[in-house]
């Protein structure tokens, strides 16, 4: 989960040291305050036996039984297991996280899903570790409970993410479509986190940043779906998963739509033989309408017109365009007539006023002089019956 780069790395088995104190004394402490006693009991066994404590800025007490509460104390963490009791991967690594510098896990629903943490949507998200009490984990070959992994936004926060492997998005610029490797394998080529910022879904008056990471059922992870999942983190610093509408939990076709100025992730396909999401990644108009628009007309590009000259058309439908028939015209009624045209939903292409070979992009208008006016024009798009579906007007 570290990528190598901190972790456990380094951690080391001090030895077993007899602590001076009986179960009887430390069963006669109640609540939290048992297992800071026991770790505090530990670490001075453990400094009276010379140990070298002072090496290490997290420390771990795992006692072998004699108590009914562990946990993260003050210092470090305490874990209590009889000889004859199994270990519990889930609890344990949660309980690290927190001495890593973690708060638990969220989601936007309205009350916690566990107890231990009455904040709204506490413990409410079931891929990641640091909501243990509530997740979809798997048990081990020892029939032990263990996973999920950590989310990669905690994996960014304890510098383990590096910034080349996050793929930040502007608030404007064109459609792009990415891979997105399983946040486990940092080995496969690809981003394994996408972050964008937006309008809070809690206050439209904030702003939030919002992030999508792949999660492929498999390693820690192999409790999950394979699923893109997407996170909010709002002014109050929670990462939460989305889980009312539009719902942050993505399939292959599912997408994800955050508040005006909207931002689309959708997800083409997921690969699981190569590790890899396939996301295309958008912005809506103002209006945030979803239909097949006119992004802009370049009409006067460097050098000798019409070279350069383009129109630029995207899909922002949640499904595919048609645009066989459809036509392009000016003001002055020069009409461009699309062929046989698919555009998949976040797709765009460009009408260029010059000849060319056509392709998927990029289509050509086969004209010899310019179209479209240096002083002002206007664009309209229309669909196979005639009605106007978007229309874009300019002045110099």
């Amino acid at each position: 989960m570290s990528y190598g780069v901190g972790g456990l790395g380094g951690t080391v088995v001090l030895g077993f040291f007899e602590i001076p104190h009986t179960s009887t004394e430390l069963m006669a402490i109640g609540g939290s305050a048992q297992r800071q006693n026991a770790f505090n009991w530990g670490v001075e066994a453990a400094r009276a036996a010379n140990a070298r404590l002072d090496d290490f800025d997290q420390k771990v007490v795992v006692l072998n039984g004699g108590g009914n509460d562990h946990g993260k104390a003050a210092g470090g963490v305490t874990f209590v297991y009889a000889d004859t009791t199994p270990l519990e991967p889930t609890f344990m690594f949660h309980e690290l996280g927190h001495e890593f510098g973690l708060d638990h896990s969220f989601s936007d629903e309205p009350a916690p899903c566990a107890l231990g943490d009455g904040r709204p949507g506490a413990y409410c998200d079931f891929t990641d570790i640091m909501s243990a009490m509530n997740v979809s984990s798997f048990q081990d070959a020892m029939n032990r409970k263990s996973g999920p992994s950590l989310n990669a936004v905690s994996r960014k926060w304890l510098g383990w993410l590096h910034r080349s492997r996050i793929r930040s998005f502007p608030p404007v610029g064109p459609p792009e479509t990415l891979a997105l490797a399983a946040v486990n394998r940092p080995d496969v080529d690809g981003y394994l986190m996408v972050q964008f910022a937006g309008t809070s879904r809690e206050d439209p008056a904030a702003s939030s940043t919002y992030t999508a990471e792949f999660r492929e059922r498999s390693g820690w992870d192999r409790g999950l779906g394979s699923r893109v999942i997407v996170h909010e983190i709002r002014s109050d610093g929670l990462v939460r998963m989305l889980r009312s509408n539009p719902v942050g939990i993505l399939s292959a076709g599912g997408e994800f739509v955050s508040p005006s100025p909207s931002t689309v992730v959708r997800v083409e396909s997921l690969d699981t033989m190569g590790h890899v999401a396939r996301l295309r990644v958008w912005h809506l108009p103002p209006t945030g309408s979803r239909d097949v628009r006119i992004v802009t007309v370049l009409f006067d590009p460097e050098g000798p017109e019409p070279q350069g000259e383009y129109v630029l058309i995207e899909n922002d439908r949640t499904g595919s365009a048609d645009l066989d028939r459809w036509t392009l015209q000016d003001a002055a009624q020069h009409t461009y007539r699309f062929a046989a045209l698919t555009l998949a939903p976040g797709a765009t292409v460009k009408v260029l006023t010059v000849t060319g070979t056509d392709d998927a992009e990029n289509l050509h208008w086969g004209r010899h002089q310019a179209v479209w006016n240096n002083t002002g024009d206007i664009a309209i798009l229309r669909d196979a019956g005639g009605t106007e579906v978007s229309r874009f007007a300019y002045t110099a």
